[in-house]
């Protein structure tokens, strides 16, 4: 099955946790925002609120707790009309220099609330060789629209992005908020990792 390793999750966090993340979030100091971090998944290190929720969610994705060196995450805090354009979650750094391709395990989002347009996934890969889109055009895919408190998790080498949203005019000051994580089995090429716009 070609999105045998998707999975959702829905009312994720503890009800306490989850409000006090959201209070915690209108705080947040915007180093954090749109900028990739990394977390030694070995160390378990927590220093922010945000590396604590993924400590909490390493239980759903790995709770044997032995797959992964690190994750690579940041906050996404855009408009609620905003729309993320396809593409792959990849080591930035090896691509562009060497040209070779390296996926996380897994790419996941958690969705703060339920505003902004649907996170699409479809079944292309990146071929290594010749760096193109394999299919050449897809055959199947998974919308998850956004929702307070659920996470969603894929393969890390699939072809996704974030579609617009039509929303009234009333509720165009609102933003879409995710918590983007990326699940290393081992760490990127460079520390300073390329900022997500």
């Amino acid at each position: 099955m070609v999105f045998a390793n998707v999975k959702y999750f829905e009312d994720v966090l503890p009800s306490n946790l989850f409000h006090n993340s959201l209070e915690r979030l209108a705080q947040i100091n915007k180093t954090y925002t749109n900028k990739t971090n990394w977390y030694s998944y070995i160390l378990r290190d927590a220093n922010s609120e945000t590396e604590g929720l993924i400590n909490y969610l390493i239980d759903l994705i790995d709770p044997k707790k032995n797959l992964f060196e690190g994750v690579e995450w940041w906050l996404r805090i855009k408009p609620i009309d905003d729309k993320k354009p396809f593409h792959f979650d990849k080591d930035e750094y090896l691509y562009k220099e060497e040209r070779r391709v390296s996926h996380p395990v897994f790419a996941s989002v958690f969705y703060f609330n339920e505003y902004g347009g649907e996170t699409v996934v479809v079944d292309q890969i990146l071929d290594p060789i010749s760096l193109k889109l394999s299919p050449e055009f897809p055959t199947h895919q998974i919308k998850i629209k956004p929702k307070g408190n659920s996470f969603f998790v894929f393969p890390g080498e699939l072809y996704h992005g974030v579609l617009s949203s039509d929303i009234p005019q009333t509720e165009r000051n609102k933003l879409r908020v995710t918590l983007l994580v990326n699940w290393w089995k081992n760490k990127p090429s460079r520390e300073n990792f390329l900022e997500y716009s």
